[in-house]
């Protein structure tokens, strides 16, 4: 056992000091003394709440300060897309690993990641004793050859990743990646599996326009058309959606990460309408 004794608390009536005793890894008792194995004198410091980064491509810690000043698509197809081309299971695996020791030193305690090579993202939050979802992303580029192959694969990998000690999700990119099929197919799948779907929604402007240039609707609209909106949904970014499309993803249960700081980076150009989001 483990006693944080006279820390300072932020809990929702305010900030008080207590004792904390934590056994096997879940905080047991607020206040009071226990003889336990470990004592951290927690005098000068405040215990608060874990964080959750709810959308992270975390071996690209590798990459920091590459790449910068530029627009998504650009940035994507320029620059990240043919380096990610040459990265391999172990580049990924330590490019977590320092994710996850940044991660940890800062209080966040769970990531929801999607990337490649899964089962060396999992190894690494596993080594690290972090909380995680890990992704099965793929793509398809609308070829349906392509989307078979990629859709069995990332189910050989959520199988593969089932024994480790993390959440699974099943990862289809974003519409300009994966086709309508390969994202009705990844919804039917995460049903049949239990597990979550981690998206990129309406990130841009130009994936909006685009979208509706080819299908002659919001993306939100063909996206519940299709069966794929659901309590299981983790939706990144979600900036350049019309309240409609607000409100539909609220009914439907579904989650948003608004990732400000990419945002920012990746010049999305909109302000997220946060009060719409509540």
């Amino acid at each position: 056992m483990i006693l944080i004794k006279n820390a300072k608390l932020l809990r929702p009536e305010g900030v008080v000091e207590e004792s904390l005793l934590i056994e096997d890894g879940k905080i047991v008792s607020i206040g009071g003394k226990d003889k336990s194995d470990v004592v951290i004198d927690g005098s000068k410091k405040a215990v608060i709440p874990g964080f959750f980064n709810t959308h992270t491509h975390a071996a690209m810690t590798l990459f920091r300060s590459y790449a910068d000043d530029m627009v998504l698509h650009e940035w994507l197809e320029r620059k990240i897309w043919p380096l990610e081309a040459k990265l391999d299971a172990d580049a990924v695996y330590w490019g977590t690993k320092l994710a996850c020791l940044e991660m940890l030193k800062s209080g966040t305690v769970f990531f929801n990641d999607m990337y490649f090579f899964p089962e060396a993202i999992a190894r690494a939050a596993e080594e690290c004793g972090i909380r995680a979802c890990i992704s099965a992303a793929f793509f398809d580029f609308f070829n349906p050859d392509l989307l078979e192959e990629n859709l069995k694969n990332a189910v050989k990998t959520l199988k593969a990743i089932e024994k480790y000690d993390v959440l699974r999700s099943i990862g289809p990119h974003a519409v300009y990646t994966v086709s309508l099929d390969g994202l009705r197919r990844a919804a039917e799948i995460a049903e049949e599996m239990d597990i979550f779907i981690h998206f990129h929604l309406a990130e841009t402007e130009r994936e909006v326009l685009d979208f509706r240039k080819q299908h002659g609707k919001l993306i939100v609209q063909a996206l519940d058309e299709i069966g794929f909106l659901s309590g299981r949904l983790m939706a990144a970014h979600s900036v350049w959606l019309e309240d409609a499309e607000i409100e539909l993803l609220a009914k439907r249960g579904v989650s948003v990460s608004h990732c400000p700081t990419s945002n920012m980076k990746l010049c999305v150009g909109k302000a997220i309408k946060y009060e719409k989001m509540r």
